[in-house]
């Protein structure tokens, strides 16, 4: 791999993984890393999209009953998807808060 033989360091979504030999410990928090600022908070917007169309859906098949129900079924989803990410985040605060961990977002560091 060219980055690794240039000692380039990797970014991606403000996450940094050493391009010198980066050992397994490295990789695991770049990835979690990638995945709390850029997976979660698209998935919370796609679970929003998809709320705000059924309401879009909703109001403007005022007359129809097919696009109602099927504006209702998005509403329905969009909100099931937000009540069961914030929910399971708020799982792990507990648990964090029960046990004594301390609740921090994993980081890579680097040494420059």
């Amino acid at each position: 791999m060219n980055l690794l033989k240039n000692n380039t360091n990797i970014l991606f979504a403000g996450c940094v993984l050493k391009a010198n030999l980066p050992q397994f410990y490295d990789v695991v928090n770049y990835v979690i890393c990638i995945i709390g600022s850029s997976v979660l908070p698209f998935i919370f917007g796609l679970a929003i999209l998809v709320f705000v169309w059924g309401v879009v859906q909703y109001i403007a098949g005022a007359e129809e009953e097919a696009k109602r129900e099927q504006g209702r079924q998005f509403i329905i989803w969009g909100l099931v998807a937000l009540f069961a990410m914030v929910s399971v985040w708020g799982l792990v605060r507990v648990l964090n808060n029960t046990f004594g961990v301390p609740f921090v977002i994993p980081k890579v560091h680097v040494n420059n």
